[in-house]
This record gives structure tokens, C-alpha cells and sequence, in this order.
């Protein structure tokens, strides 16, 4: 494709994205526009489906998961495309190939004058099937995993407002330019924070659908992203600035106390306790008898502290000592340890987070990172940006609106 033979998924979306061609890495799905349909169809020369779609569609939205299965199956074959087309935005593109209805899916034999309705059912095996016996590649199965909790009016008071959980909801309609480019970075979003599920939940709610629950929240907008605090369910507050990745992580983080990082890592403050770091602030430069003194302090002070990682706080008298009896320990472990955290999936999460809260403590020692009074305050200046307080409108609570 594009004057090169055999492409990769991964080439693929690279170039399809320089030509604006939009893709996301959770959905594994592109999204083709008339600009670049032709040129896309062709370069992929064992074929391509394509399902032409409307995103406020009941039966394009129950097949999405589907479709999404099957595109990752496919991703790595050459040759191969599995895309769609919003025809709410591309009419002209869907008048052209005669779609009068969705979703219609066609497959495309690498020209954009050969192509045949698909008339099967929807589900993934079959449209996998379907694929198969049109190219003779193997899907490779990939399971598609949505972590965003998915709210109903039955639903909504136990998973939210009785929820012990901190809960972040969204607010949208389906039909919403915005929305639909905000869901690759919110689905990403809850993946990271899957990490942290016993504390936060990443759910969305159809405003335009359950518009009772919309009014009582005042939404005038889509989206609108609102976060219910654990312990703090009746003053709800809303996400006030531009959704990246990185400003909603800072917004949750500032909210709930969590550490996630935009790589599902976690942050510099993780396993660390101030009293502890300014005990050991004193480590490095103190004589042998004080450095014992200093560790026998750290496990008193460790076995007094209660909080969610208070595990991490007996590392402290543990690390101390390694250092003080090897004087290669901290250089030679924080090396090592760092390999090891970077990236973040390189193990388990209990593996990665034991890790991380030890590299953590040895740059306390080292000097190397932040202190937890300089990161707070960091955090809580980018956090101010961020927030907006919702006035509820109890008047709305017995109340109904029309669709937005």
C-alpha cells in the first residue's frame, strides 16, 4: 500500500494516520473517510471490510465489540483491512457505495469496483469466518476487553451513589463528534485504572437516553465527565478542561489518591511517606552509629503508620540497611530496578508495584526524585485547572426531559 507491497497493521495505521485516517490503539478499529477510501481499499490487496455505520444506530452499537474483536484479529496480517465509515459524517462516501441502511457491511477485493454485500450474521465468528474464506488467513484471537462500566437508570444509584468506590462517569450521546473522539483515550483510561478497581470506577451513562439522571446532573453538554468521591457522593464535581489522557489521570489521581501514570505505571509518590523520607533525608551523610540509629527509628516509625500502602513503609529500615552494609547496593539497585519498572507491564502488578515502591525510596536516599511536598503541590496547581463544583438540581430528581 502506498507504493509498498506487503504492509503491516501497524505500518498501516502509521501511514492512514498521516493521511488522517483516524485509528485507536484500544479499538483497533480505522475509521475511513472519502478522502482516503479509494487509496486505502486498494492497498489492501487480500481485501477489506468495511462496515458502513451510524453511531446512534441500536444494532451498529450491539455489533461494535464484535467488530472490534475481529479488526484486532486481523491486525496483524498483511494485506488485510477491517475498517469502518461513520456516515453521519462521511454522506457523501456512504451515498456513493448505496448504503441506505445500518450497519452494511462489504468487503472489497482491493479495488473499489469489486466489492459484495455482506448478508451473514454479525456476531464475530462469523464475520472471523466470513474473512477466512475470502483470504484464507487465520484470525489471530484477540480478546477485546471494555473496562468502562456501561450505566442504566437500574444500575446507576448502586454502582454510583451507594458505591464505596470512587466512581467517574460520562455523560454522552452517542451521535456526539466529541464523544466518539473522546472514547479511544476514555477506554484507555479505565484500563489504566483497572489497576486501582477496588478504589475507582471508569463508567459512562447515555445522557440523551436517560435523560432524568442527565437533568438531575444539569448536563447541558456532551461530554460531560463528573466524578462521585467515595465518602462524598452528594457533591458530585465536574471535569472542567481539555480531556488528554494525561489531564483526566491528573484529575483522578487529585480526587481519589490513586498514583496511575498515562503508561499504567505508577507515579514518583507511590509507597512513600513523607515522615519516612525526612528521616532518611538524613541517611547518606550520617556516620555509621547514625545510620543505625536512623534505621531502628525508620521500623518504629513504619509499624505506627496506617493507610491503603502502608505495607511499602517497612522498606524503608529494610533498603536503609542493604545500603549500609554494600556501598554498590543503591547505584547498582536503583539501575536495576528501574530496568525493570520501565516499562510498566514488564511483570505482574504486584511485582511491578513492589518494585516501584522500592525504586521510589532508594532516589530518596540517592536524591533523586522529588520530594512529596514539591509533587502534592504540583499536583494540586494542575488539579485547580481541572475541577468545577455541580449544584445539583433536586427539583429535577422526579423530573424528565426531552433528549438534548
Amino acid at each position: 500500500m502506498f507504493g509498498i507491497k506487503k504492509l503491516s497493521f501497524a505500518v498501516l495505521a502509521l501511514a492512514l494516520a498521516s493521511l488522517g485516517l483516524a485509528s485507536s490503539e484500544e479499538q483497533s478499529v480505522l475509521s475511513l473517510t472519502a478522502k482516503n477510501f479509494d487509496e486505502a481499499i486498494k492497498g489492501a490487496k487480500k481485501g477489506s471490510l468495511i462496515k458502513f455505520f451510524a453511531p446512534w444506530c441500536p444494532h451498529c452499537k450491539t455489533m461494535a465489540a464484535d467488530f472490534i474483536n475481529v479488526s484486532g484479529g486481523f491486525k496483524e496480517q498483511e494485506d488485510i483491512l477491517i475498517a469502518e465509515v461513520d456516515c453521519d459524517n462521511e454522506k457523501d462516501l456512504c451515498s456513493r457505495f448505496g448504503i441506505k441502511g445500518f450497519p452494511t457491511l462489504k468487503w472489497f477485493n482491493g479495488d473499489v469496483k469489486s466489492e459484495d454485500l455482506y448478508s451473514g450474521a454479525r456476531d464475530e465468528t462469523s464475520l472471523t469466518k466470513y474473512v477466512l474464506e475470502k483470504t484464507g488467513v487465520q484470525a489471530k484471537k484477540e480478546a477485546y476487553v471494555d473496562y468502562v462500566v456501561e450505566l442504566t437508570p437500574d444500575t446507576f444509584e448502586h454502582l454510583v451513589l451507594d458505591s464505596k468506590k470512587s466512581v467517574l462517569v460520562d455523560f454522552y450521546a452517542p451521535w456526539c463528534g466529541f464523544c466518539k473522539k473522546l472514547e479511544p483515550i476514555y477506554r484507555k483510561l479505565a484500563k489504566i485504572y483497572e489497576n486501582d478497581s477496588d478504589t475507582v470506577t471508569i463508567a459512562k451513562l447515555d445522557a440523551s437516553e436517560y435523560t432524568q439522571i442527565a437533568s438531575k446532573y444539569l448536563i447541558s453538554k456532551y461530554p460531560t465527565l463528573i466524578i462521585f468521591k467515595a465518602g462524598d457522593k452528594k457533591n458530585p464535581i465536574v471535569f472542567d478542561g481539555e480531556a488528554t489522557l494525561d489531564s483526566l489521570i491528573t484529575f483522578v489521581n487529585g480526587l481519589t489518591g490513586s498514583n496511575a501514570t498515562p503508561d499504567g505505571g505508577l507515579d514518583d509518590s507511590f509507597g512513600r511517606f513523607e515522615e519516612l523520607d525526612a528521616l532518611l533525608s538524613e541517611f547518606m551523610s550520617a556516620s555509621d552509629a547514625k545510620k543505625k540509629e536512623i534505621i531502628e527509628k525508620a521500623k518504629t516509625l513504619a509499624s505506627d503508620i496506617s493507610s491503603p500502602n502502608s505495607a511499602y513503609a517497612s522498606l524503608y529500615s529494610k533498603l536503609a540497611a542493604r545500603v549500609l552494609a554494600n556501598k554498590n547496593y543503591l547505584k547498582d539497585e536503583i539501575k536495576r530496578l528501574t530496568d525493570l519498572t520501565t516499562p510498566p507491564n514488564k511483570s505482574s502488578r504486584k511485582n511491578y508495584s513492589l518494585a516501584k515502591a522500592r525504586l521510589n525510596i532508594l532516589k530518596v536516599l540517592s536524591d533523586e526524585i522529588k520530594s512529596l511536598k514539591d509533587l502534592s503541590a504540583k499536583s494540586e496547581d494542575a488539579l485547580k485547572s481541572l475541577i468545577q463544583r455541580l449544584p445539583v438540581d433536586e427539583s429535577a430528581k422526579d423530573s424528565d426531559k426531552e433528549e438534548l
